[in-house]
Parts: C-alpha cells; structure tokens; sequence
C-alpha cells in the first residue's frame, strides 16, 4: 500500500466517542515490548509516527491516525509491562476492554502483534478470544522474525496453529527488515468474504 499521508487525529480515553465511527479502522494490539510502535512506523513508512520508547507500557491513550485520509490506524496502549503500577495496569485493561466491547466502528480490522520468540501470553490469548467473540477480523503479526533461526520460527508457528483457527492469518513479521509486510498489507485490504 502507498502511504500518502500520515497524521495524528486524537489520543482517546474510556467513554471518549469523538472519533466518525464510518471510517475504517486497523487496529494494532500487543504487549509492552513485541515492537508495536516500530511495527507502526515500519508498515506506514514513518520514521516516528507512533513513538518508540525505552521503557515499555508509556501509552496511556488509544492514540488514532489518520492515513490517507480514508482510514485510522488505532494505536492500543501497550499491556503486560510488570513494572506497572497495580492500578496502572487496571485502568489500561478497562481501556482496552472498553474499546474491544463498546467502541462502535462499522469497519474494523485488529492485528495482534505477538514476539515471535515468546508465542501468545496469557494476555494476548485473553485479547484474542475477546476479538473472536466480538465477530472481529484478526491478524496476528509474528514480530522480530529476523532474531530467529528456521528452526525456532517452525516451533513457534507450529504451537500457534494448536492453538489459533486456521482461519486467522498469521504473518511472519520484522520491524526491522521490513520482512512481511506486502503480506501485511495483502491480508488488510482484502474484502471480508460474503
């Protein structure tokens, strides 16, 4: 995909209902550090469109971009950072439970951005099934492919398809080389089935 244009609309909080619910969205989901925010930046071509920090979990908003004028790509707030405070940890997980269940979009895509070495947490696991159960489009992006050999890519892939419908795509990804994402894009644009 040609990224045009790039800019940023609005940083949301829980019960915030000021984002055109006709606009299509592409949502990006992950743990603190499975490369989110680089992920963002390397398939929009942005040097520093989502900010990219040294100590994980800074997002406290669903940040929201506009790309090309047509569509938004949600920035989620980034989970499972343990150093969080307790009740840091809480109000992200209504946050992110509040988009997931009471957000209204009519056009909505998520990709859950998993490090190719850990497989799928608890949490990632919890946020998948939620998505399923909302009737969502899933993409579950295997991050930091480039760190591994074939061997340990072929283990994680294998533990993935016990555990996910093999109806959901599943790409291997790189922040860093660019690996995966003609897939990524591929996956995005294609019209749901009727």
């Amino acid at each position: 995909m040609n990224i045009q244009s790039a800019q940023f609309v609005k940083g949301v909080v829980r019960g915030d209902t000021g984002i055109d619910p006709t606009i299509p969205q592409v949502v990006m989901y992950g743990r603190s550090n499975a490369g989110k925010s680089s992920t963002i930046n390397k398939i929009t071509n942005q040097k520093s469109l989502a900010r990219v920090s040294n100590t994980p979990g800074r997002t406290r908003e669903i940040n929201f971009f506009l790309i090309n004028q047509q569509w938004y790509l949600v920035d989620m707030p980034g989970y499972g950072y343990a150093r969080a405070s307790k009740s840091d940890r809480e109000m992200l997980t209504n946050l992110i439970q509040w988009f997931i269940n009471d957000s209204i979009v009519q056009n909505r895509k998520s990709v859950l951005i998993v490090d190719c070495k850990i497989g799928l947490t608890v949490t990632d696991r919890e946020i998948l099934q939620q998505l399923i159960h909302r009737g969502e489009s899933v993409v579950i992006l295997l991050n930091k492919s480039d760190r591994l050999t074939q061997k340990e890519i072929a283990k994680t892939q294998a533990t993935l398809r016990v555990e996910i419908s093999p109806e959901i795509p599943v790409i291997l990804f790189s922040a860093k080389t660019g690996k995966g994402i003609d897939a990524f894009w591929d996956v995005i644009t294609k019209e749901p089935a009727e």
